[in-house]
C-alpha cells in the first residue's frame, strides 16, 4: 500500500488543485498537470475501491496485517469491527482494516465519536473530496485563467473516455442502494444513518458533475435518454404527494431538479455547445439529427400514462415532456405540436416548475445561479412564439407570468433581458408589452404585477420598470392609476371614519365597509411593486415624493388609519403591506424625520391621551394586535410596524417628537414593542410557530438598531428639563438609554432574551428549516448582549450623575453567569455563521470580566466539545455564502443577506484569534485564563499529549499550509502574533516552544515563507514576517539545542535558488531586507475643508499600535457638521460648495492617511524584527555560523544595510533601525578583531565603503539624534576595528603591518575629507540635545581627536566656539550633577555626559597646543571652583538604593576622576609651564578635597584607591615646582609619606579592603579580580610616592627619619622587600610565558582552546593563543619596568638617608641632606637603625633561600647595568 495511505490520494490532489486555482502561475500549473496525469484514472472512475474478497478476509482473520509498511496485530473485537464495517461499506477487508487503523490514530481529534463513526467519516470524506476535485475541474472550464486551457483539454479527455457514463452509472447505483434496505450489520444506528447521509450528499455532487458536463458539452440521444432514466429512478423514490417536500425526500428532490435542469440544457438548441472530442464550439447535434432518434426514443417514455400519486414524479416527467415538445416545435417535427403543448399545460406543468423554482431547497442550492438561467432558457425559447402567447388562455398566461416572476426574483441577470434588447433575447422586451396589453381582466392583474416586481431586480431594472410604468399608455398599468387606486380606496374608506377615537372600533356592528378579496390582493401587489422599486433605486424615492399628484406618504398613512375590513381576513395583511411600503420610503434622514412626524400625527400608535377614549381601551395598532391579530393568530401588521420603526431608527431618532402634546421623545414606541410585543411574544397563540420567532426577531432587531445607534448624551443623565421657546419642557430619556437601563437592571426582557438562547443550538440544528426566524432571534440576542457588554462601563460611569436610587444597576456579567456555558456552546452551531461569531465575541467580553469563567466551562460536561468546537471553527475555512462566480457587494440589495452572512463567516476565525490575543495580552498570572483552557493547557492538563484537537494545533496546521498566508493574510498575521505572545508567556511559553520544536515549526516556516511581498496584501505580509522573525529571534535566544540553532542559521544565511553560478548567493536574511525596503507612498496632506472640525482629536491607536483616524467617529462628526452648514444654506451657496463631495474628500484623505500610517508602521515593525534576528544571531549565535566565510557574511550584510540606510527611498525612522544594525555588525567585527588579532583579515576596499557609508549617514539631512548616535558608535567601533594590532612574528609584521598602515592612512584621509562637516555635526550634537546622545557625540569627538594629526580639528573647535561651550557646560550642569549624588537619583545620564566631556578635554589637553588652548580658557580655575571639587566625599549620605545604582561615593568618584585626569594631562602636556603648576598647587592647597583624599580615613575601596592613585600621580608630577611655587604644597608631603607606610604592608590593607562597593556578585573569580585591581592600584600609588620622594630627596631633603616623628626608614625597607618579591614572581611568570611561546606550535590542539568557541578554525585558534601570550608577555614586561623603577629609587632614597644619618659624606663631597626631622640621633639609636635595616635586608625572605640584598645583587640589569649593584654595595658598606 502507498505510504500516504489509500484514503488520502484525493486529499493530496485537492491540495494541489486548490493551490493552482488560487495562485495561478507556470509553477503551480506544471505541478497541477503532473498530479492530474498521475490521478487521471482515479478521476475517470471515481469512488472505485476494491470490494470484499475471501483472500482479504482470511488475511484479516489471521490477526496480523501489514499496513503502510507496519505490522498490526488485530484483536478479536477489532476483527469483528472490520467484518461489520466491510459489509456496510462494501469495502475490501484489508482496506477496511487500514481505514479503522487511521480512525483509531485520529480518535483523539473527534470528541464523543467511536472508531466506527470516525472510520465512516474518513471513508466518505475522501470520496467527497475526490468528487469535489472533478467538480472543480469542470467549473474551471468556464473561467478564464492561465491554466484553464489545459483544464479544458484534460476534462475533455475525461469526457471522451466515458466520464459522463461513469457518473450516470454511479448515480443510478446510489439511487438503487438508497432505495433498498441497508445490509444487516451490528453497527450502531448512528453509523448507518451517517453512512446513508454521506451517500446522499455524494449522489447530489454526482448530479452536479453531470450538470456541469452537459451544461456546455454535446450529448448523444442515448446519453440524454440515460439521464432521463436516472431522473425517473430518482423521482420514483420520492413519496411527496403535494408540492411540499417531505424531509425524507430532500436529497431525492435535489438530485431530481439537478437532473431536470441537465436535461433542459441537453435539449437546448439555442446555444452552441463544446464538442469534447475536438474542443470546438458547435451547434447542438440533436438539432441536426436527420432521423429524430431523440423524439422516437424519448417520446414513448414520456407518453406512457402510468397512474401515480407521486406529485414530483409526474411533475418532473411533464416538465421534460414540455421541453421535448418545445424541441420538436423548434424543428417542426409534429403537426399537432400545439395540441401536445396544450395538453401538457393543462396538466399544470408551469405551476409545477414555479413550485420547484421557489422551493427553499432549490433557491439555496450552490448552483442556483446556473440552474435558474437554464430553466429560464426554456421559457425564453418558448416566449419567441409571440403569437401563441398573445392568443393563449388567461390561465396559462398568468401561470407563465408567475413562473417568470419566480425565475427572475433576485436575479438581475435574468431581469435585465426583459428591459434591454440583447441578441439572444430580443423578443423578451416585447413580451412585457404583450403582457401589458393583455391586462384587461382581474385574473391577470396580480400575476402581471408580481412579474413586474421580480423584474425590478437590480437598480438598472428598477429604473427601467419605473420609467416604463410612468410612460405606459395602458390606462390600468401606470403609476398614475396605481396611486389613483390607492387614493380612491383612501377616500372611500375615510368617509366612514367617526373621529380619532373610533378609528379602530371594536364594535362588531361597525358600519365599516368590507373589501373584496380581489381588491385586497391587487392593492397588495401594487404596494409590493412600489416596495421593490424603492428598495432597488434611491433616486426613485425622491421622484415619487416630489410628484405633486401622487403624494404617496399622505395616501399611505391615510390608508393605514382607515378602518379596513375584509371578509377574507386580509385587512391586517393589507395594512402590513402599507406599513412596509412606508418603510421603503425611509432612505435618508430627512425622509425619516418626515415619516416620524406623519406617524406621530396619525396616532397609529396612541402616544397622546384622548379624553374621548375610555380608559383602558386599546386603539390603533394595540387594538389590532390584541383583538384582531391575536384572534386570527397571525401578526403581519405588528411585524411590519416593528420593521418600520426599526428602519426609521436607523436614520433618525428625533428627541423633540410630540413636544407639542406630550413629553417629547420616542419612548412610547419602544415601550409598545418592548412591553406589548416582545414581552408577551411567547404567551400568544400562533398558527405557525415560525411566526412567533418572526415577531420576536423583529422586536429584537429594533432593540439592536437602537443600541447600535445610541450615542451617550448628557441629557439622558440629567434630571433638568429643557428650555424651549421660553417654556420648560420635560424631555423623555432616549430609547438607547432606556434599553440599556432595562438590560442592566435585569428587566424581564433580558429574561426573555436569555430564554431564547437557552433553547440551545440542538433545537436550532433540528428545527432550522421550520423556524428560520428562530435563528434570527438567537443571532440578534447575541448581538444585543454584545452591545450591552460593550456599553456597560460608559453607562455606569455616566449614571453617577443621576439621583441616588434612580438607576439600580447590576454588573451585566453577573446577570449572564448562568448562561456562560450556553453561550460558549453556540460555537458548535454550524448553520449560521453570525450566531457563532457573536457567541465568540460575547465570550470574549465575558472572559475579560468573569473571574470564574474557566471554572464554569471546565465544570461543564461539554468542556471538550467547547475546546474542540473552537478548534474546529478555527480549522474550518468559512464556506462563502456567495458562490465564487457570483459577484457580490454590500451595495447589491438582492444579495445583502448573503453579503452580511459572508462577512460573518470571514470574521469567525478572526474573532477567535482576537479573543485569544486579548486574553494572552492581559498578562494575567492566573492559570484559569481562557487561553490556557482553549489551548489545552489548564489546571495541569495537557490535551496535546492526548491528541485532542486544540486551537494551538489548528493554528500551527494552518500556518504550515503554503497558501494560507496568501488566502487569509489578516488572520495569518494575527496567528503569528498570537504564537509569539504565547511563546513569551510566563506560564505556558516554555511548553509552547517545546511543542513548536517538535513540529519543526521554525525551520519549516522559514522554508515556506516567501520573501517577496504582494502589493495588495503588503501590510499584512509585513506584519506576518515581522512576527515570524521575532519568533525566530526568540527561538535562537531560548533554544539550548546547538543543532536547532545551526539549522535556523543555515536557512537564514543560505543563498537563494535564483542566484547565478558566477555570483555570490544572496542570503535569505538579505532577501527579507530587500523585500522590506521600498518607499511607501507619501501621506496626503490633511487639506483644509469647509468643515470646522479638529480632525486630530479623532486620532486613535489602531489595532497594530499605529496612529490612525477613527473613520466611523470622524464620519459621524462630519455628518453633524454638514447638517449644520446645510441649515445655513447661504454658506454653501456663497462658496459654491458641494458639501457631500467635500465630506467624501475629507474622509478619503483620512483613509489614505490611515493607509500610510498602517503600511509605514508595519514596515518599521518588519525592520525592527529583522534587526532583532540579526542582533541575536550575531551576539548570541555567532559561534554556530559556518566556519568558512563568517566575516564575509558580515561584510556583505554591512554593505547592503548601509546602502539601504543611505538610500533616498529610506525614510528616517527605518534608516534609524538600520543604523542600529550597522552598529551591531561593526561591534561584532570589532569583537572578533580583538579576539583574532592580525589573523582576521581586514578587506580594505569593503572597509572604505563601510566608513563612507557611516559618514554619509551621519551627514544625511533629516537624521535624528538617535540615528546619528548609533552611527557615532559605529564610527568608534570602526576606528577600533581598523586600528593597528600586535603581530605574532616578524614575517607576519612585514606582510601585514604595511596593509594596516595603508588602511589607517586611507581612514585618515576620508575623515579629513569630511572633517569640517563631520565635526560640525558632531559638535552640534555634543552641545545640544539629550544627555545620552551628547555623551556619544563627545566620546566620538574624543576618539576622532586622536586622528587630528595637524591640529586642524582642534583649532576648528576653538574658533567655532564649541570648545568654549564644552568648558562652560561643566559649570552649567553642576546642579544636575549634584542631583546625581542624592539618594535614588532619577537619572545618571548627565553624569555620563560629564565624564565624556572631561574625557574629550583630557584628550585635547594631551598635546601642547590643546593644553594651551584650555589654559587660555581658564580650565584649571573652573575645575577647582566647580562644585564637584568643592564637594567633600565624606559628606555624602549613605542610603539604601537599588543594587544596580552605584553607591553615592562611587558616583562621586565617577565625577571626580575625570577632573583629576584632565589636570594631570595638563601637567604632562606642559611639563615646564610654571603657570600651570602654580595654579594647580595654589588651588589644591586651598581645597579640602585633596586633604580628604590623602588622609585616606574612610574605608578602603577600589574607588578610593583610584582617587589616591590619581592624586599621588598629580603631586608626583608637580614635585619639581613644590618648593619654588607654594609653601602650602609641602603640607601634603606628610600625608603622602603616611600612605607609603600604610600600603607597604599588604596583609593589613588587604584585610581592610571593602568589596561591598563592587556592583557584582561576590564569587571567587570576581573577588580575585577585585583584589587584583586593588593590588595594581596600590603598586601605582607606591610608585608615585617613591617617585615623589626621589624628587624631594634630590633636593637634599630628609623625609624619612629614624624616630616616630616621621616615616621610618624601615618603611622604605618594607617597600623594597614587597616590590622585590613581586618583581621576582614576575620574572618567573615571564619565563613560563616565553617557554609557552617557544613551544606553542607543539602544543596539543585541546590545550589551545582556552576560552574560545569550538567553532574557531585551528589556525585561528593557534594565532589567537600566540596573540594572548604576546599580550601577557608585554604586560609582564611593563610591570617589570615599574617594579624595577620602584626598586632603584627606593634603594637610592634609602642609601641617601643612611648616608645622612650615619654621617658619611656623599661621593661628590657635598653637604648632608637638609633635615626635615630630628637628625641629632644618639649613637644607640643610630646603631639600632643600622641593625634593624641590616636585619631586614640580610634576613631571608619568606619562601626565599637568599636575602633581599643578595637577590637584588643578582637581578638582571634593565636600564642601568650597575646602578642597583652599585647601590647594594653602598648599602653594605654603610651597614657594616
Amino acid at each position: 500500500m502507498e505510504a500516504q495511505g489509500t484514503f488520502h490520494k484525493y486529499e493530496t490532489l485537492w491540495h494541489h488543485l486548490d493551490t493552482a486555482l488560487v495562485t495561478p502561475g507556470s509553477y503551480s500549473t506544471s505541478k497541477l498537470r503532473s498530479h492530474l496525469e498521475a490521478n487521471k484514472q482515479d478521476l475517470l472512475s471515481p469512488l472505485k475501491y476494491a470490494g470484499r474478497s475471501d483472500v482479504a478476509n482470511r488475511e484479516v482473520m489471521s490477526g496480523s496485517v501489514q499496513i503502510r509498511g507496519r505490522e498490526h496485530q488485530l484483536s478479536e473485537e477489532f476483527k469483528k469491527e472490520v467484518t461489520s464495517l466491510s459489509t456496510l461499506l462494501e469495502l475490501n477487508e484489508l482496506l477496511t482494516t487500514e481505514l479503522l487503523v487511521d480512525a483509531r490514530e485520529q480518535q483523539a481529534r473527534f470528541v464523543d465519536l467511536d472508531i466506527a463513526q470516525i472510520a465512516v467519516h474518513l471513508f466518505h470524506k475522501e470520496r467527497t473530496v475526490g468528487l469535489h476535485c472533478i467538480l472543480s475541474l469542470l467549473k474551471e472550464r468556464y473561467v478564464a485563467r492561465e491554466h484553464s486551457e489545459y483544464v479544458k483539454i484534460f476534462t475533455n479527455e475525461l469526457i471522451n473516455k466515458g466520464l459522463a457514463n461513469n457518473i450516470c452509472h454511479l448515480i443510478s447505483k446510489y439511487t438503487k442502494e438508497l432505495s433498498t434496505k441497508v445490509p444487516e450489520t451490528n453497527q450502531h444506528p448512528t453509523v448507518v444513518q451517517n453512512h446513508i447521509k454521506y451517500k446522499n450528499e455524494q449522489r447530489k455532487i454526482l448530479t452536479e458533475i453531470l450538470f456541469y458536463i452537459y451544461y456546455s458539452t454535446t450529448a448523444s440521444t442515448d446519453q440524454l435518454v440515460e439521464v432521463y432514466r436516472i431522473l425517473e429512478e430518482a423521482t420514483h423514490t420520492m413519496t411527496s404527494k403535494t408540492s411540499f417536500v417531505e424531509p425524507t425526500d430532500h436529497y431525492a428532490f435535489q438530485v431530481s431538479y439537478a437532473l431536470m435542469v441537465t436535461l433542459f440544457c441537453m435539449m437546448d438548441v439555442e446555444h452552441p455547445l463544446m464538442d469534447a472530442s475536438t474542443g470546438e464550439m458547435v451547434d447542438n447535434p440533436l438539432d441536426s439529427d436527420p432521423h429524430s432518434s431523440l423524439v422516437r426514443t424519448l417520446l414513448p417514455l414520456l407518453s406512457k400514462s402510468e397512474p401515480s400519486d407521486n406529485y414530483y414524479h409526474l411533475g418532473f416527467q411533464r416538465s421534460i415532456h414540455l421541453s421535448l415538445s418545445l424541441f420538436m416545435k423548434a424543428r417542426n417535427k409534429e403537426k399537432d405540436i400545439y395540441k401536445r403543448i396544450d395538453t401538457i399545460l393543462r396538466q399544470d406543468v408551469l405551476l409545477f416548475l414555479k413550485k420547484v423554482a421557489e422551493n427553499p431547497i432549490f433557491r439555496n442550492d450552490d448552483n442556483v445561479h446556473l440552474f435558474l438561467p437554464a430553466m429560464h432558457d426554456l421559457v425564453q425559447a418558448w416566449l419567441q412564439d409571440t403569437l401563441f402567447w398573445e392568443n393563449s388562455e388567461d390561465k396559462f398566461f398568468g401561470q407563465m407570468m408567475d413562473l417568470i416572476a419566480t425565475l427572475a426574483k433576485d436575479q438581475p441577470v435574468i431581469a435585465i433581458k426583459y428591459w434591454i434588447q440583447q441578441t439572444e433575447s430580443a423578443h423578451l422586451p416585447y413580451f412585457i408589452q404583450v403582457s401589458t396589453d393583455r391586462i384587461y381582466t382581474e385574473q391577470l392583474f396580480v400575476p402581471y404585477l408580481h412579474m413586474l416586481t421580480s423584474l425590478t431586480a437590480g437598480d438598472i431594472c428598477a429604473y427601467h420598470a419605473y420609467t416604463f410604468l410612468k410612460t405606459s399608455k395602458n390606462r390600468l398599468v401606470n403609476w398614475d392609476n396605481f396611486f389613483h387606486i390607492l387614493d380612491q380606496y383612501y377616500a372611500d374608506y375615510a368617509e366612514n371614519q367617526y373621529h380619532a377615537a373610533d378609528q379602530y372600533n371594536f364594535n362588531p356592528q361597525s358600519r365599516h365597509k368590507v373589501m373584496r378579496k380581489e381588491d385586497g390582493q391587487g392593492m397588495q401587489a401594487i404596494l409590493q411593486l412600489i416596495q421593490e422599486i424603492l428598495k432597488q433605486d434611491e433616486r426613485i424615492v425622491a421622484m415619487m415624493c416630489e410628484n405633486s399628484t401622487w403624494h404617496p406618504l399622505e395616501t399611505l398613512f391615510g390608508l393605514l388609519i382607515c378602518p379596513l375590513q375584509s371578509g377574507e381576513g386580509c385587512a391586517t395583511a393589507l395594512k402590513a403591506q402599507v406599513t412596509l411600503t412606508i418603510a421603503s420610503f425611509v432612505q435618508n434622514r430627512d425622509l425619516a424625520t418626515k415619516i416620524w412626524a406623519f406617524l406621530e400625527s396619525s396616532q397609529v400608535l396612541q402616544t397622546v391621551v384622548d379624553a374621548n377614549v375610555p380608559r383602558g381601551q386599546d386603539t390603533g395598532i394595540k387594538y389590532e394586535l390584541e383583538e384582531i391579530e391575536a384572534g386570527q393568530e397571525e401578526y403581519p401588521f405588528t411585524i411590519a410596524f416593528c420593521r418600520l420603526i426599526n428602519d426609521l431608527c436607523k436614520y433618525a431618532m428625533p428627541s423633540h417628537l410630540g413636544n407639542a402634546h406630550r413629553d417629547s421623545g420616542l419612548l412610547p414606541y419602544l415601550a409598545f414593542i418592548r412591553d406589548s410585543v416582545f414581552r408577551r411574544f411567547d404567551e400568544r397563540a400562533y398558527k405557525s410557530r415560525g411566526q412567533q420567532w418572526h415577531v420576536a426577531a423583529e422586536a429584537l432587531r429594533l432593540f439592536n438598531t437602537v443600541l447600535t445607534q445610541y450615542q451617550f448624551s448628557s441629557s439622558d443623565f440629567s434630571e433638568n428639563p429643557w428650555e424651549i421657546q421660553g417654556r420648560s419642557v420635560r424631555v423623555q430619556k432616549s430609547m438607547g438609554f432606556e434599553l440599556l437601563r432595562n438590560f442592566l437592571t435585569g428587566h424581564v426582557i433580558l429574561t426573555k432574551l436569555l430564554n431564547i438562547l437557552a433553547a440551545g443550538h440542538d433545537f436550532l440544528a433540528e428545527q432550522r428549516e421550520e423556524h428560520p426566524f428562530f435563528e434570527e432571534a438567537v443571532l440578534l440576542s447575541l448581538e444585543i448582549l454584545n452591545q450591552v457588554m460593550a456599553k456597560e462601563d460608559r453607562f455606569v460611569e455616566c449614571s453617577k450623575n443621576l439621583r441616588q436610587g434612580t438607576v439600580n444597576l447590576t454588573p451585566f456579567e453577573k446577570l449572564l453567569r448562568g448562561h456562560t456555558v450556553i453561550i460558549a456552546n453556540y460555537i458548535n452551531y454550524d448553520f449560521r455563521s453570525g450566531i457563532t461569531l457573536f457567541s465568540i465575541k460575547l465570550l470574549h467580553q465575558l472572559s475579560q470580566v468573569q473571574e470564574e469563567l474557566v471554572d464554569r466551562l471546565d465544570a461543564s460536561p461539554d468542556r471538550l466539545n467547547i475546546i474542540v468546537g473552537y478548534a474546529a471553527k478555527l480549522q474550518t475555512e468559512e464556506v462563502d455564502e456567495v458562490d465564487e462566480e457570483e459577484e457580490v457587494s454590500p451595495n447589491d440589495v438582492v444579495s445583502q443577506d448573503k453579503w452580511k452572512e459572508y462577512q460573518y463567516g470571514k470574521s469567525i476565525r478572526l474573532a477567535i484569534v482576537d479573543m485569544l490575543l486579548d486574553n494572552i495580552d492581559q498578562g494575567r498570572r492566573s492559570k484559569r485564563n481562557i487561553v490556557y483552557f482553549l489551548l489545552g493547557w489548564y489546571d495541569g492538563h495537557d490535551l496535546h499529549n492526548l491528541g485532542i484537537l486544540t486551537c494551538l494545533r489548528v493554528i500551527l496546521d494552518l500556518l504550515s499550509e503554503p497558501l494560507f498566508s496568501i488566502l487569509d493574510p489578516a488572520l495569518s498575521e494575527r496567528m503569528y502574533k498570537f504564537i509569539y505572545r504565547v511563546c513569551t508567556n510566563a506560564e505556558i511559553g516554555t511548553a509552547t516552544l517545546n511543542f513548536l520544536r517538535v513540529r519543526d515549526f521554525f525551520c519549516s516556516q522559514l522554508r515556506e515563507m516567501d520573501t517577496e511581498l504582494s502589493k495588495e496584501n503588503r501590510i499584512f505580509q509585513l506584519n506576518q514576517r515581522g512576527w515570524l522573525l521575532k519568533l525566530i529571534a526568540l527561538e535562537l535566544h531560548c533554544n539550548p539545542s546547538v543543532t536547532s540553532k545551526r539549522n535556523i542559521l543555515s536557512l537564514l544565511l543560505e543563498g537563494d535558488d535564483h542566484s547565478h553560478a558566477w555570483e555570490r548567493p544572496r542570503l535569505r536574511l538579505l532577501e527579507y531586507l530587500e523585500a522590506f525596503h521600498y518607499r511607501v507612498e507619501d501621506p496626503p496632506a490633511l487639506d483644509r475643508s469647509p468643515f470646522v472640525i479638529k480632525k486630530e482629536q479623532y486620532i486613535i491607536e489602531g489595532r497594530r499600535g499605529h496612529r490612525i483616524f477613527d473613520i466611523h467617529a470622524l464620519h459621524s462628526a462630519l455628518l453633524r457638521e454638514k447638517q449644520k452648514m446645510e441649515a445655513a444654506t447661504s454658506y454653501a451657496a456663497k462658496h459654491n460648495l458641494n458639501l457631500g463631495e467635500q465630506l467624501n474628500l475629507a474622509l478619503s484623505v483620512c483613509v489614505r492617511y490611515n493607509q500610510f500610517n498602517e503600511e509605514f508602521g508595519s514596515q518599521i515593525f518588519a525592520f525592527q524584527s529583522w534587526k532583532q534576528v540579526v542582533e541575536v544571531a550575531l551576539m548570541e549565535c555567532y559561534g554556530y555560523f559556518k566556519k568558512q566565510g563568517k566575516e564575509v557574511i558580515m561584510y556583505d550584510l554591512l554593505a547592503i544595510v548601509l546602502e539601504k540606510q543611505n538610500s533616498i527611498d529610506t525614510r528616517i525612522p527605518i534608516a534609524t533601525h538600520l543604523a542600529d544594525t550597522v552598529l551591531v555588525i561593526i561591534a561584532k567585527l570589532r569583537q572578533q578583531r580583538s579576539r583574532l588579532g592580525a589573523a582576521m583579515e581586514l578587506p580594505s576596499a569593503q572597509l572604505q565603503g563601510v566608513l563612507q557609508g557611516i559618514l554619509t549617514g551621519i551627514s544625511r539631512n533629516g537624521s535624528t539624534p538617535y540615528m546619528r548616535g548609533s552611527l557615532y558608535s559605529s564610527l568608534m567601533n570602526y576606528l577600533s576595528l581598523t586600528s593597528r594590532t600586535a603581530f605574532t612574528s616578524s614575517t607576519e609584521a612585514d606582510e601585514m603591518e604595511s596593509q594596516q598602515i595603508a588602511l589607517e592612512d586611507i581612514t585618515f584621509r576620508m575623515l579629513e575629507a569630511g572633517g569640517e562637516k563631520l565635526l560640525k555635526t558632531l559638535s552640534m550634537d555634543a552641545s545640544d540635545g539629550a544627555d545620552v546622545w551628547k555623551s556619544v557625540a563627545l566620546s566620538t569627538l574624543d576618539v576622532l581627536m586622536s586622528y587630528d594629526r595637524n591640529a586642524h580639528w582642534l583649532y576648528y573647535l576653538a574658533q567655532s566656539g564649541h570648545l568654549a561651550h564644552f568648558i562652560a557646560d561643566l559649570k552649567t550642569r553642576e546642579e544636575d550633577l549634584l542631583d546625581t549624588l542624592k539618594p535614588n537619583p532619577d537619572s545618571l545620564a548627565v553624569m555620563y555626559t560629564y565624564e565624556s566631556n572631561l574625557s574629550l578635554l583630557s584628550r585635547i589637553a594631551g598635546d601642547s597646543p590643546g593644553a594651551k588652548l584650555l589654559l587660555e580658557n581658564r580650565i584649571i580655575q573652573k575645575l577647582f571652583n566647580s562644585a564637584i571639587v568643592q564637594q567633600r566625599p565624606e559628606d555624602l549620605l549613605t542610603s539604601t538604593e537599588p543594587q544596580w545604582i552605584p553607591a553615592a561615593a562611587e558616583r562621586y568618584s565617577q565625577l571626580l576622576h575625570p577632573v583629576l585626569r584632565l589636570i594631570i594631562s595638563m601637567v604632562v602636556a606642559l611639563p615646564q609651564n610654571e603657570e600651570v603648576a602654580s595654579q594647580i598647587l595654589e588651588y589644591s592647597a586651598d581645597s579640602d578635597l585633596f586633604y580628604s583624599i590623602l588622609k585616606d580615613a574612610n574605608r578602603i575601596t577600589v574607588s578610593s584607591l583610584q582617587s589616591l592613585s590619581l592624586v599621588t600621580s598629580l603631586f608626583y608630577k608637580l614635585a619639581h615646582f613644590e618648593s619654588s611655587l607654594s609653601s602650602k604644597a609641602s603640607k601634603f608631603r606628610g600625608f603622602m609619606l603616611r600612605l607609603l607606610d600604610k600600603y607597604c604592608q599588604q596583609d593589613k590593607w588587604m584585610a581592610a579592603l571593602d568589596i561591598d562597593d563592587a556592583s557584582m556578585d561576590v564569587e571567587d573569580d570576581h573577588l580575585t579580580l577585585h583584589r587584583q585591581t586593588a593590588q595594581a592600584l596600590v603598586r601605582e600609588i607606591i610608585r608615585n610616592i617613591i617617585g615623589y620622594c626621589r624628587i624631594v630627596t634630590v633636593k637634599n631633603m630628609v623625609i624619612f627619619g629614624g624616630s616616630t616623628r616621621g616615616p621610618s626608614l624601615l618603611t622604605l625597607v618594607q617597600v623594597i622587600k614587597v616590590t622585590l618579591d613581586y618583581h621576582l614572581n614576575l620574572l618567573k611568570d615571564l619565563d613560563n610565558l616565553n617557554f609557552k611561546l617557544s613551544h606553542v606550535n607543539d602544543a596539543p590542539e585541546g590545550t589551545l582552546m582556552l576560552t574560545l568557541e569550538d567553532t574557531m578554525e585551528p589556525h585561528q585558534r593557534q594565532h589567537n593563543q600566540l596573540v594572548k601570550l604576546n599580550d601577557n608577555i608585554r604586560d609582564k614586561n611593563s610591570d617589570l619596568e615599574q617594579s624595577f623603577y620602584v626598586l632603584e629609587n627606593a634603594l637610592w632614597i634609602l642609601w641617601k638617608h643612611l648616608d645622612h644619618f650615619l654621617g658619611v659624606r656623599s661621593v661628590d663631597g657635598t653637604s648632608h641632606l637638609d633635615p626635615q626631622f630630628d637628625t641629632e640621633l644618639s649613637p644607640s639609636k643610630l646603631d639600632k637603625i643600622k641593625r634593624e635595616v641590616l636585619s631586614q635586608l640580610e634576613r631571608q625572605s619568606s619562601g626565599r633561600t637568599e636575602s633581599p640584598l643578595t637577590l637584588l645583587t643578582n637581578l638582571k640589569p634593565k636600564r642601568k647595568p650597575d646602578f642597583i649593584y652599585f647601590l647594594v654595595g653602598k648599602l653594605r658598606s654603610l651597614l657594616r
